[in-house]
């Protein structure tokens, strides 16, 4: 189908108007249709139209009855040149002296400017409708008037009453002008459909609702996502909601936006901004987010924080269990690790309770989540409320512009891990104990409170019992965070873990430090398998570390093993007793331990004592202590 209608009102200007097509080169774009009738003109107009038609071209009152009808495409009306109306009145004049113009405004408003040059006596007639013709022609003969200038309808009507017609014919040139405006005009429609399409595209890609009103509620415009928000006959005809009607209307006063003002409507719940349109004052702009949205954008918000350095880097695979009560440990946290539930990790300075942490963190349903650290004890006391709570602008002295999240809201549906907890003082406890049981936190200085979603971790190398017993640890607050509790043992209960460890912190320090790695004299590792080890983990870890950097010739020996712990020669570190005796270190579990490592080595000692971590002397003892033979088999 053609996208243009040329109507064509006589017969004469069927050859012109066929030339024009020609020469504009626009046979495909165009039809022509006969037409003798203004409503035959805005017929011919409604059908096209239905028929996916794009642009109609006319002349004269067939051009101005469609436009000024309910036809909704553009209608591009060919033009009265100068020089061809000049010579029509001139030819009148010269025969009649004084004639009648009949046709529409634009043309009698172009005679009138040329009726004082011309020296004519002109009566003017302007058409509206058809009908109009019947009782002008009549009028015009009863006033004398001999001859008629007008277009081809005029002309046609004027013969037909027996007077004399001087027709305003379209030229070639005028059609062109015609054509190629409408192909100018179809042009701008496209770039204009292109970039509502493109503006349409992009509000149905957006996770906003938006939908765009008049001043009385009435709903002009919305995308898929208000659709979907409000339903189908939510967005027909009226906002839904008398409460957004009245915020509608308020915006309509005072010109002034309404932001998120929340409202549950269609089984959704979701938050709406009122927002007048500069420059317009007949429409406003409404944009809806959903709450859980909302929660989405914040979750990658804190994700990306958490990108940058809030993330749990250690697993229960980084914990070496080689020993019974470590083992243990690490069954326990796994068994924590499911549930919601608060944890109270307790245990010595360097037994790895931000280890355990990160793993229980790492194994749980949030380990995608952001993982913050929070070291209570390392925060002055006047910034740890500002620091785990954050702050709006102006909150005191020094406050950043435009506030800061706390670590509360960072770790939101993630974990908190609250190190040193026993540090904190009992208003800050009471602080936490409110967070903990609303689930929700205040900025500093602000008046609203934020929903939050954590997984509270809290760690302490103090007795809190005996300190809540003291006075010094609110008892509400200890027991809202001694839900789970984690015990971890220090290294000197987990001998069976030294050796393991030690290799492992002789392979990363000598790798990070570009050294050969170290092999360990059986008296050097006996040593450091009998010291007591007060700073645990992290005390060994750096004596590891002292070794590799200051070690030479590729092996501990005992005196560099005493070096490194600032022992002397006399010190060497026996194994040691506890105060319930011996017995006292061989547990049950140890014993079916190694008995079993002897059965897998075929009773070889020296095998066993190397697959447990331990010195051969110390499985002598080990197995002394059991009642079993200790010679070597």
């Amino acid at each position: 189908m053609k996208e243009i209608a040329l109507l064509v009102n006589s017969d004469d200007m069927v050859s012109t108007v066929n030339d024009a097509i020609k020469h504009a080169g626009a046979e495909s774009e165009i039809e022509t249709v006969m037409t003798h009738t203004y409503e035959g003109s805005l017929n011919i107009a409604r059908e096209f139209e239905a028929r996916g038609g794009r642009l109609i071209i006319a002349r004269g009152g067939h051009a101005r009855v469609i436009r000024e009808s309910d036809i909704g495409i553009p209608v591009s009306m060919i033009p009265f040149t100068g020089n061809n109306i000049v010579n029509m009145l001139r030819r009148a004049a010269d025969e009649w002296g004084e004639f009648a113009v009949i046709g529409n405004p634009t043309m009698i408003q172009m005679t009138r400017e040329l009726e004082r040059p011309i020296g004519a006596k002109i009566h003017y007639y302007e058409i509206n409708q058809w009908a109009d013709f019947d009782s002008i022609m009549p009028e015009i003969r009863s006033n004398g008037i001999k001859a008629v200038v007008g277009g081809y309808d005029a002309a046609r009507s004027a013969r037909t009453y027996g007077l004399h017609d001087y027709c305003l014919k379209t030229s070639e040139y005028e059609v062109l002008t015609a054509i190629m405006e409408a192909k100018s005009l179809l042009s701008a429609l496209d770039r204009d459909r292109h970039w509502d399409r493109m503006f349409e595209a992009a509000l149905n890609t957006i996770g906003e609702g938006v939908v765009v009103t008049d001043v009385d509620g009435n709903v002009t415009h919305a995308n898929h996502r208000a659709v979907k928000i409000l339903g189908h006959d939510g967005i027909l005809n009226h906002l839904p909601s008398a409460e957004m009607c009245r915020m509608l209307e308020k915006v309509v006063e005072t010109r002034e936006p309404i932001y998120d003002e929340l409202f549950e409507y269609n089984e959704y719940k979701f938050s709406t901004s009122f927002l007048p349109i500069k420059g317009n004052e007949d429409n406003l702009v409404l944009v809806m987010q959903e709450v859980e949205y909302v929660h989405k954008i914040e979750r990658k918000i804190r994700q990306k924080l958490a990108n940058k350095g809030l993330v749990a880097k250690n697993s229960f695979d980084n914990i070496y269990a080689e020993s019974p009560a470590v083992r243990q440990a690490v069954r326990v946290a796994k068994q924590y690790a499911v549930v919601n539930s608060s944890v109270l990790i307790s245990g010595e300075t360097g037994t790895g309770k931000e280890m355990f942490a990160q793993s229980i963190h790492n194994y749980s349903n949030r380990c995608d989540e952001a993982f913050v650290a929070v070291n209570c004890a390392t925060i002055p006391a006047n910034l740890l409320e500002s620091e785990l709570f954050g702050y709006v602008e102006g909150a005191f002295t020094g406050a950043k512009r435009g506030g800061k999240i706390g670590l509360f809201e960072l770790a939101h549906k993630g974990t908190i891990f609250l190190d040193e907890i026993g540090e904190t003082s009992l208003d800050m406890q009471a602080r936490l104990l409110r967070v903990l049981e609303e689930h929700e936190i205040m900025r500093v200085g602000d008046d609203k409170v934020i929903p939050i979603d954590i997984r509270v971790i809290a760690a302490s190398n103090r007795d809190l019992k005996k300190m809540v017993e003291e006075g010094k640890f609110r008892s509400d607050f200890y027991y809202r965070l001694d839900v789970l509790s984690l015990q971890l043992p220090p290294l000197r209960e987990c001998r069976e873990n030294i050796a393991a460890l030690i290799e492992h912190f002789s392979r990363r320090y000598a790798d990070e430090n570009g050294k050969h790695r170290l092999e360990y004299a059986p008296e050097s590792l006996e040593i450091l398998t009998n010291y007591g080890w007060p700073g645990n983990v992290r005390e060994l870890k750096n004596v590891v570390e002292r070794l590799v950097v200051t070690n030479s010739g590729g092996v501990v020996q005992p005196s560099d093993a005493l070096g490194a712990l600032h022992l002397r020669q006399d010190e060497i570190p026996a194994p040691p007793e506890p105060a319930g005796g011996e017995m006292g270190l061989i547990s049950a579990a140890e014993m079916n331990l190694i008995r079993e490592v002897l059965k897998e080595c075929g009773g070889n000692k020296t095998a066993a004592a190397k697959k447990l971590g331990i010195s051969r002397p110390t499985l002598h003892r080990r197995l002394k202590l059991m009642g079993e033979p200790a010679d070597e088999a």
